[in-house]
């Protein structure tokens, strides 16, 4: 039974990480014509400043869900990777160890869960390095231009 409910958790997991991907891709693929029709227009008729920065802008809106759906799609993938090891380990066990004498097998099954039901690390997720955003880029750059200020100058 706990195997099943992993293996449905992994299947939970994929079907999100693949809704996630798909309208990442589709931020992406409109960012993608954006940039292709701002270019064709540029060589085929006359550069107009406001509409370029205006197509700018819009594809800088697009890249932040682009970027978070990708992100989001990749920790969905990570999770359902996990419970798939997680479902083949319980199920793949007991054909692993039955040849094995009686008290072997229990001190097999009880690293195993140890292994699976101890408390998680969730520390590391919180932690990951994800892509400067623009808030962090403005930040770093108020903090530098605000201690170049401090210093006498020569």
């Amino acid at each position: 039974m706990i195997v099943t409910e992993y293996a449905d958790s992994a299947d939970q997991e994929k079907i999100a990480a693949d809704w996630l991907r798909w309208g990442s891709l589709f931020c992406m693929a409109i960012i993608i014509l954006i940039a292709g029709y701002s270019f064709w227009e540029s060589i085929h008729q006359s550069f107009d400043l406001s509409n370029s920065l205006l197509r700018l802008a819009l594809v800088f809106l697009l890249s932040v869900p682009a970027a978070y759906l990708a992100r989001e799609s990749t920790k969905h993938r990570q999770q359902q990777y996990t419970h798939l090891q997680t479902s083949l380990d319980l199920k793949a066990i007991n054909p692993y160890i039955a040849s094995l004498p009686e008290e072997e097998q229990h001190k097999i099954k009880s690293e195993i869960a140890q292994r699976i039901f101890a408390p998680k690390d969730f520390q590391s997720i919180s932690n990951e390095s994800y892509p400067i955003n623009s808030q962090e880029v403005i930040m770093a750059l108020i903090a530098k231009f605000g201690n170049d200020k401090d210093k006498p100058s020569d």
